[in-house]
C-alpha cells in the first residue's frame, strides 16, 4: 500500500466537554447546532501514514473557534 492520509469529518472528528485532555475514545460529546460553549476539546483522528519526503511533508487542519 502507498503511504498517505486520509481524513473524513463523520469519522475522524468528534468533541468533548471534559475538563481534561481526553483521548480520542472519549471524545463523545454532541455538540448543539451553532456555538457550544460546553465544547471544551476539538478531536481529530487522521488515519494513515505520512510519505517521507524533503521537505517534510505535512497535515493541515483549520477551523474558526469563538472565545466568549
Amino acid at each position: 500500500d502507498a503511504p498517505g492520509v486520509t481524513f473524513a469529518y463523520p469519522a475522524d472528528v468528534r468533541f468533548s466537554d471534559s475538563v481534561t485532555k481526553p483521548v480520542y475514545a472519549d471524545c463523545a460529546y454532541t455538540p448543539i447546532a451553532g456555538y457550544d460553549p460546553a465544547v471544551r476539546f476539538v478531536c481529530i483522528n487522521p488515519k494513515g501514514i505520512m510519505p517521507a519526503g524533503d521537505p517534510s511533508p505535512n497535515f493541515d487542519v483549520q477551523f474558526r473557534q469563538s472565545i466568549p
